[in-house]
């Protein structure tokens, strides 16, 4: 039974961190992939890429702005309800040990934690955190416009749709 309880906690917790990606920015690519399929997997690219250079640039500085603090606030995933979500989040943050293990979490956590968890630990200096925040940022962009652009999900609910009318 505990194997159980434990598989569903991780469960619960990848549904949380894909959800997040889903519900703030998936729906939009989605919908433009109703219009065009290949325009939406660039958008995705461009904008995921975009949008975690532009979070861990943020995220390294010493003062950040309050929208980017709110968005690391809310990403970092400090404070959750459940002990048992809490406990798991934990467990992920703590695998990222360096450059290697941020490359494995990347594309089940995105690239802002991983290299903000690496700046806290002050092994790499701002420009190399800088540099692997590309690598890393380009790494998750294409796993996000693969599932959100023209051909992840909106071709499935396209498909979808198209098989009932």
């Amino acid at each position: 039974m505990r194997i159980v309880t434990s598989v569903f906690w991780w469960f619960v917790v990848f549904i949380i961190l894909f959800l997040m990606d889903d519900l703030v920015f998936g729906w939009i690519f989605w919908a433009v992939a109703w219009w065009n399929q290949v325009a939406s997997t660039v958008l995705a690219f461009i904008a995921s890429f975009s949008f975690q250079v532009w979070l861990v640039h943020a995220g390294l500085r010493e003062k950040r702005g309050k929208v980017a603090q709110g968005m690391l606030d809310k990403l970092m995933l400090s404070t959750r309800s459940m002990s048992a979500i809490e406990q798991r989040e934990r467990a992920v943050k703590k695998t990222v040990v360096g450059i290697v293990s941020a490359v494995i979490v990347t594309p089940l956590i995105g690239s802002v934690i991983p290299v903000l968890l690496l700046a806290k630990q002050e092994s790499l200096s701002t420009k190399a955190l800088k540099r692997l925040s590309l690598i890393l940022a380009a790494l998750y962009a294409l796993e996000f416009c693969l599932i959100h652009g023209g051909y992840g999900i909106s071709l499935a609910i396209r498909s979808t749709v198209q098989m009932f009318t």
